[in-house]
């Protein structure tokens, strides 16, 4: 920008020409591999795959897809979720112990439910058995009635 002075485009661009213009591809690619060369790095990277390294980042440290989604700024974040879901394992164990800790919770309840009911002498006396504990599975469209035995 100082050596432009008054010539100076000022156009906002992160990446600009000595003179504020937008950056020829061809330019960007050239420096790019000699950038790489230089720092001896021998495999085959275009800098467009610096996008995809971003993304994968972000995503790996738990910022929200959606976030990610609006910041690559693609219309769509199924678009973000077909490019990069399958980058995620960290995110397929983190549903996984989240299910694990929500079923886990809800077996302890189940218990605590039972014992309470197997122990109260009015229900048993009565012939009642008491209320029973209705569980829906979700996934499965069902549901299931369980009753102190």
């Amino acid at each position: 920008m100082m050596l432009a002075g008054q010539g100076y485009d000022r156009q906002d661009f992160v990446f600009a020409t000595r003179l504020g213009r937008i950056l020829d591809r061809t330019n960007v690619a050239q420096r790019w591999n000699t950038a790489l060369r230089r720092t001896g790095v021998t495999m085959k990277a275009r800098f467009y795959d610096t996008r995809h390294s971003h993304a994968t980042t972000l995503l790996n440290n738990g910022v929200d897809i959606a976030l990610v989604s609006k910041r690559l700024g693609h219309k769509s974040i199924q678009t973000t979720l077909s490019h990069y879901a399958f980058l995620l394992p960290e995110t397929d164990q983190k549903m996984a112990e989240t299910m694990e800790q929500a079923v886990a919770n809800a077996a302890r309840r189940a218990t605590a439910w039972a014992a309470r009911l197997r122990s109260s002498s009015r229900a048993r006396s009565a012939g009642m058995g008491g209320p029973r504990l209705r569980i829906c599975w979700l996934a499965h469209s069902r549901c299931d009635t369980l009753e102190p035995s």
